[in-house]
């Protein structure tokens, strides 16, 4: 199973390494598959921005916080193999983290992260049927083995 993080913010969204690290993260040391049911899940923190507002889109912020009272978003399409999930994050965004260069999240923002990204992906229980190929309790118990192994007082 592929997970992909797409930090979502009012003017746009995008995806980079460390971010990326929070789900190799979660993911390490475990098996390869939960089962068939899910191929690929997209996770969509929807964050706000620690950069200025861009003149001239006061009506896309508009839209973004408004959109956030309509979170959790989960869609499982069976036929796709995909699973979306879309919550409000606590964490802020700022462009830096998506340029060029590499950039380390610090420990606090990179436990933050863990943890909100293994409370989504639960979510999935939510969307699954018996009948689905999907080792949900596997799921979990990698989740919570990852986050226990966090450094104390990250949350």
């Amino acid at each position: 199973m592929e997970i992909i993080p797409f930090i979502v913010t009012y003017n746009g969204m995008a995806t980079g390494p460390c971010i990326t690290r929070c789900i190799d993260y979660l993911m390490a040391n475990g098996p390869s598959t939960f089962g068939t049911a899910i191929e690929r899940l997209d996770l969509y923190p929807r964050c706000q921005t620690l950069d200025s507002l861009v003149p001239g889109l006061d009506t896309m912020m508009e839209r973004f916080q408004l959109g956030l009272k309509t979170l959790p978003f989960i869609r499982f399409r069976r036929k796709a193999k995909l699973f979306e999930i879309s919550y409000e994050s606590e964490w802020k965004h700022s462009r830096e983290m998506f340029g060029e260069s590499v950039f380390e999240l610090p420990t606090s923002e990179f436990n933050c992260l863990c943890h909100e990204f293994a409370s989504a992906l639960l979510l999935v229980r939510k969307r699954l049927n018996e009948t689905d190929d999907f080792d949900f309790k596997g799921f979990e118990t990698q989740l919570q083995r990852q986050i226990d192994a966090l450094p104390a007082g990250s949350k």
